[in-house]
């Protein structure tokens, strides 16, 4: 289910040193919650974990950014 939820991730456009650049800001978290209750996943273990995932979107560990466009995740 977490692997299917990456098409909620809300999107924003901000200045960046080169230019704008696109970055997530968050999950669309009813969305998720829809999502996970329609696949039959406990809505309370999604609850207690998704501001962790969250947070993995919007601030990747160093040096994920580099893996991801190199083809090494």
């Amino acid at each position: 289910m977490i692997a299917g939820i990456g098409s909620q991730v809300r999107l924003a456009t901000v200045p960046g040193p080169d230019g704008p650049v696109t970055r997530p800001i968050g999950l669309d978290n009813t969305a998720v919650m829809m999502t996970g209750q329609a696949l039959g996943v406990d809505l309370a273990l999604i609850a207690a974990i998704l501001p962790r995932i969250e947070a993995a979107i919007i601030n990747p560990p160093e040096g994920a950014e580099e893996e991801d466009r190199d083809g090494d995740t």
